[in-house]
């Protein structure tokens, strides 16, 4: 089975993404005063810090610019295609000349 490179490419960033990001909530959730809640705008409910705001503003950009990495529409219709000349290949080799398998005169 051959891996797909811009699968990998994806797998490869979302590991070290979350990796990343759970660092720094551990971090955060195991500081004195739990900065996970920011109180710079005193707003009067919770509000989450800005390195949680910029975390999830980071994959949701992520997402919506490689977007069109995740249709596999036309991945299908290539190996489809592939297959379907394969399937071809052994139905009428190019060895032979076509019009003699079909005619049988």
């Amino acid at each position: 089975m051959q891996m797909n490179r811009g699968l990998l490419k994806h797998l490869i960033f979302w590991l070290f993404y979350i990796t990343a990001f759970w660092g720094a909530f551990e971090q955060a959730y195991n500081n004195p005063g739990h900065p996970i809640w920011s109180s710079t705008w005193n707003l009067p409910f919770p509000v989450p810090h800005h390195y949680v705001i910029g975390f999830i503003g980071m994959a949701v950009a992520y997402f919506l610019f490689t977007m069109e990495d995740w249709t596999l529409e036309q991945e299908i219709q290539d190996e489809l295609e592939k297959f379907k000349e394969d399937i071809m290949q052994i139905i009428h080799p190019k060895g032979e000349e076509s019009e003699e398998g079909l005619g049988g005169g």
